[in-house]
């Protein structure tokens, strides 16, 4: 049978499957990590993210354009916004540590809330899964694919693992019936 991601009614290309294979290997393996573990891992791939920035600011080419090469698209972040960028590049300034994937996880998160929980639909979603795997595996997915600045699979399971941690009522804010 052909994989399908979360309830969709679609088959997956051979890319997406090895994708979500990916992805949920990473979640299975991160699930049980430790916040400060996980912090320590935002703060390391974060780096990564900045670096892509800055070489894209260099070369005069959009931030979204940076990730680049291999999947354009639309960008559901505002990528070019100044102050994002320049704080992204100042990170590579600084040694990672577990205050500073703290910070990014917070200032992350608060762009990442709206398209868990309106876009994606967190709330009814967690209904259509039956575990823990599947529901993050999906979200992580669904994110990579949205948040192309952030297109790094290992930064956004251990952001997605961070705020699973915290409880999914804490993860979704609406005002609807919780997964009844």
């Amino acid at each position: 049978m052909a994989k399908t991601l979360g309830t969709g009614k679609r088959t997956l290309t051979a890319h997406e499957a090895a994708l979500l294979s990916a992805i949920e290997a990473k979640v299975r393996d991160m699930i049980d990590w430790e916040d400060r573990r996980l912090y320590l891992l935002v703060a390391k791939r974060i780096r990564k993210v900045a670096r892509r920035a800055q070489v894209a600011r260099k070369r005069g080419i959009s931030v979204a354009r940076a990730r680049l090469g291999r999947r354009p698209g639309p960008l559901t972040m505002n990528a070019t916004d100044r102050k994002f960028i320049e704080e992204l590049i100042e990170a590579l300034q600084r040694v990672p540590s577990v205050a500073m994937g703290e910070f990014w996880f917070n200032r992350l998160w608060k762009l990442m809330t709206h398209m868990i929980c309106k876009r994606w639909r967190f709330c009814e979603k967690m209904r259509d899964y039956e575990d823990a795997i599947q529901i993050l595996t999906a979200l992580i997915s669904y994110l990579v694919r949205h948040l192309k600045i952030l297109d790094d699979t290992e930064l956004m399971t251990a952001l997605i693992m961070l705020g699973w941690h915290k409880g999914p009522d804490w993860m979704c804010k609406c005002t609807k019936a919780k997964y009844a």
